[in-house]
């Protein structure tokens, strides 16, 4: 027996590795197609899509906008307290101050 394989034999492996190469590649083109479905229609109604889209960014940026006015919101009392501290201790620095200059306590 001769270790070649036949021509019988190579057509047979050449037929099961071009079969397997289809399976592997079947869901890549079922994603292309389906993407290629959709640039075809939005090439085709290419203002309804444009609407679709800056519909949708004009929804997501509200959604981030009215995230963002919360957290904002949330802040205001913290930096209005922050503010206030501060203000009480520069005041508290600056009399104690003017306190040791004159030798007197307030």
């Amino acid at each position: 027996m001769s270790q070649l394989h036949s021509i019988k034999d190579c057509k047979l492996c050449l037929f099961l590795s071009l079969f397997q190469f289809a399976q592997l590649i079947l869901p890549y083109r079922i994603i292309f197609g389906d993407l290629f479905k959709v640039t075809h229609f939005t090439r085709q109604k290419e203002a309804l899509f444009a609407e679709y889209i800056n519909r949708k960014n004009t929804l997501d940026l509200r959604q981030e906008m009215n995230s963002l006015q919360k957290e904002l919101d949330a802040a205001q009392p913290r930096d209005t307290e922050l503010t206030a501290r501060t203000e009480m201790i520069l005041i508290n620095y600056y009399f104690s101050n003017i306190a040791h200059l004159f030798k007197c306590s307030l």
